[in-house]
């Protein structure tokens, strides 16, 4: 059987003179392909598990009434498993309106169904590498006590989650009104799109903006990693959450590129892990590789020439510590 030929409209990220309107008002079908919210702001689409007591729990999609999840001593734990219909990342919070018993209240995170049980996914553990906390939760989980109404957070970010799954672990009833995920990546709204990707071929479109997608959850604006001032780009929204070169070299381009009105952030992003530990380099010439924001030394001078081409005089007093 012969494959249809696949016909690309490639636009306005990737030549100078494009006038982004004019891509928009071209090709409006493309935005129906990008997958970040639209809000900081995250709520769930769907629940996709209920056992136990479970009392309403379409109520934290809808917004119409409450959830109640009922433990009683001796019976099955209530358990409801929500979608937020796309990976994203960020503060887990859990709106109570009423509690009684004592009960521990837990969710656990996971990017695939598969692994929405107890602990979520990566069996349960945060990122490696010393990076948890601050930079997120040190489990793919957390529990709380709660004894009245109130709003229920995690400390730091979990990164890297589609699905939530919430029970109580002991004996109790808590009532919810609301669940969600206040947003911490970028916020890569259509109109933050510099130009847009369409071609005949629905899957490559959908690859396509999954990978610009994929991306954005490693853009951490400041402030929203352990207090971080400069903004970043780490290797993954879930694992490990740091500054690695390897990644950079293969991320750089699309951020870069595609946002805009984002540049000089997008840009900074970049030169962020550059910049900050110029002095971490030999005599030898050598760039010590231990830890996050220590890149190796070739790929540290493809970064730094990308960024030259991107930032142009700015980064040329690094050179003489990159020689």
């Amino acid at each position: 059987m012969r494959r249809p030929g696949v016909v690309l409209a490639l636009v306005a990220a990737l030549v100078a003179t494009a006038s982004p309107a004019a891509g928009h008002g071209r090709e409006p079908d493309w935005q129906r392909y990008v997958l970040g919210p639209r809000t900081t702001d995250v709520r769930p689409v769907a629940v996709t598990a209920v056992s136990g007591a479970v009392d309403n729990p379409r109520a934290l999609v809808t917004g119409r009434g409450v959830t109640t999840l009922t433990h009683a001593a001796g019976g099955p734990a209530p358990v409801i498993t929500i979608d937020y219909g796309v990976d994203v990342g960020g503060i887990p919070y859990l709106a109570v309106s009423a509690a009684a018993g004592g009960p521990a209240l837990r969710a656990s995170f996971s990017e695939s169904r598969r692994f929405a049980d107890e602990d979520g996914d990566n069996n349960g553990e945060g990122p490696c590498c010393g990076i948890a906390p601050p930079g997120a939760e040190p489990r793919r989980w957390n529990e709380w006590t709660p004894t009245g109404p109130g709003v229920l957070r995690t400390q730091y970010q979990q990164g890297g989650e589609r699905y939530e799954r919430i029970t109580l672990t002991t004996p109790g009833t808590v009532t919810l009104t609301r669940v969600g995920i206040d947003y911490k990546p970028f916020l890569g709204t259509p109109d933050r799109y510099d130009g847009w990707f369409l071609s005949s071929d629905d899957t490559l479109n959908r690859i396509w903006y999954a990978g610009a997608h994929t991306i954005q959850l490693n853009m951490v604006p400041p402030g929203a990693q352990a207090g971080n001032t400069l903004p970043a780009l780490i290797d993954g929204a879930k694992r490990d959450r740091a500054i690695w070169s390897g990644d950079l070299v293969h991320q750089t381009p699309q951020p870069v590129e595609l946002l805009r009105a984002q540049r000089r952030r997008v840009r900074a992003r970049l030169a962020a892990p550059v910049c900050r530990r110029p002095g971490a380099q030999r005599r030898s010439g050598r760039a010590r590789a231990d830890g996050p924001g220590r890149p190796h030394a070739a790929v540290r001078a493809v970064l730094l020439g990308d960024l030259l081409h991107a930032r142009g005089e700015r980064l040329r007093r690094l050179l003489p510590l990159h020689r």
